[in-house]
């Protein structure tokens, strides 16, 4: 289904046009040094005439929606493995750093494009909408992975905790990754990815643990 004030192409050479359209504008808009661009700029990118775009869309934030969307559905089929990495986990601290890192991969692999649709959100209620859709999927696809560990290593984590495991992670690795910066900035110490995944599993594998024995004794 085609996003409202899209036309949808029937031949595929009108399809293969568009898409070149829709490439453009995701380059675009993943581009730290392009601040706002306009139809004109993604014409020359993409090699399609402006009247052959206008044929396809009614505006440009039409055009971002449409690239949204497409991008959007892949970045939600991609965090729905999340939750088959602790398949094979020998035991629970290792389940931990398999989610744990598969959440940062996931993160840092869809970086510039969540960058470049939080700081688009501010001004268009419907690429807000989207985007918590897609960051809903992600934290229910983590929140499950972590609970079905615990249940499986009788770790006793509820969900409450597992919650804050992912809010941790989002909120840290967001900050490295400069989501709800500017355009172009980015923070002034940034770690790696690998180093912000071996302290974060080592950070909520401890949590956990601690958490799940007080649940526990609670209980008891």
């Amino acid at each position: 289904m085609s996003p409202e004030g899209i036309s949808a192409p029937k031949q595929q050479r009108s399809r293969d046009s568009f898409a070149r359209v829709k490439a453009a504008a995701l380059a675009l808009l993943q581009d730290p040094d392009v601040v706002e661009f306009t139809l004109a700029d993604v014409s020359r990118l993409s090699g399609a005439s402006i009247g052959s775009i206008y044929t396809r869309v009614q505006s440009k934030s039409d055009l971002i929606r449409a690239v949204q969307m497409e991008e959007f559905d892949r970045i939600d089929r991609a965090a729905q493995t999340i939750s088959d990495r602790a398949d094979s986990a020998r035991d629970f601290e290792d389940a931990v750093t398999q989610i744990v890192r598969a959440l940062i991969g996931h993160l840092v692999e869809n970086a510039a494009i969540l960058r470049a649709f939080m700081r688009l959100s501010a001004g268009d209620e419907q690429i807000t909408v989207r985007g918590r859709q897609s960051s809903d999927i992600s934290e229910a696809a983590f929140i499950t992975s972590l609970l079905n560990a615990s249940d499986r290593w009788h770790v006793g984590a509820d969900l409450s905790a597992v919650s804050w495991c992912y809010d941790l992670i989002y909120s840290v690795v967001g900050r490295h990754l400069g989501f709800g910066i500017a355009a172009g900035g980015l923070p002034r110490d940034p770690i790696a990815p690998s180093e912000l995944a071996d302290r974060l599993s080592d950070t909520i594998l401890s949590f956990l643990l601690r958490a799940g024995s007080a649940s526990t004794k609670s209980r008891s």
